[in-house]
């Protein structure tokens, strides 16, 4: 991993999702490229669902931001460049992402009021990213378990093995396997072969599996009151992330966990 996205309001640094980025970047040489839009109060009707979020004439000034961000990362020695989007914000966002290893922002990010849980902005910003996205945690210490969701699908599998491939170094680091099964499905797991994968890249797996309950509820109190995780997650393609209701949408508002989420 070298090149990483962190989308921020202007008027104010998403320091969580910076924060973050330097813990994720430490010692790899990172390239952080900024992403700053401005932010404003008079968009309160604006239609965050459609394909298109344009920003608004008379936003606030983006230069508070940017400058706490040039004094952070020249002091953590990181390398980093600085883009203002000024127009469709959302689709310059996409075009940024196909060239980038991965992007990083705060759950509630938006160009209008911000709030809690995963904002429609974000939920659109995840819809359309051409790479992989970690949702920043408010508070974070280290790392001490990484937790792969996987359900037998091929989306699942696929933000697993991009996990793996940009974060080498967590090799270390124990590894929990977790599977939903509501009542009455058939699952084919494929375990085997997703052991024999994950062993060439760590040193330590479990596999938790929850029968009998609904995805959300499921997740939910396995993850309640823990710290120190990321959450990993795949199975969460574009319909599901749109829906507000979605699995990770239910966790995001619940849980201050990071979560890295990677779709086709």
């Amino acid at each position: 991993m070298r090149k990483v996205l962190l989308l921020s309001s202007g008027q104010a640094l998403s320091r969580n999702s910076l924060d973050f980025a330097f813990y994720l970047g430490k010692g790899k040489g990172l390239h952080l490229n900024g992403l700053f839009f401005s932010e404003t109060n008079n968009r309160a009707d604006a239609d965050w669902d459609s394909d298109t979020v344009v920003a608004s004439q008379t936003a606030t000034s983006t230069a508070p931001a940017i400058a706490e961000f040039e004094s952070a990362v020249k002091l953590k020695g990181f390398h980093y460049n600085i883009n203002v989007l000024e127009k469709d914000v959302l689709k310059e966002i996409h075009e940024q992402s196909k060239f980038a290893d991965l992007m990083i922002c705060d759950a509630g990010l938006s160009p209008v009021n911000s709030g809690l849980g995963l904002s429609p902005f974000v939920r659109q910003v995840l819809a359309g990213s051409k790479c992989p996205v970690v949702v920043a945690p408010v508070k974070f210490d280290d790392m001490e378990e990484i937790i792969f969701t996987y359900d037998g699908s091929d989306m699942s599998m696929y933000a697993i093995k991009q996990f793996t491939y940009l974060f080498p170094d967590f090799g270390e680091t124990p590894v929990s396997v977790l599977r939903v099964i509501p009542s009455g499905s058939e699952y084919n797991e494929k375990k085997d072969k997703l052991v024999d994968f994950l062993k060439y890249h760590y040193n330590s797996i479990s596999f938790t599996t929850l029968e009998g309950e609904d995805a959300e509820i499921a997740l939910f109190r396995q993850f309640i009151g823990k710290k120190n995780i990321m959450l990993v997650m795949g199975a969460y393609g574009r319909k599901m992330i749109l829906n507000e209701r979605s699995t990770a949408d239910i966790l995001l508002r619940n849980i201050d966990t990071p979560m890295f989420i990677a779709h086709f």
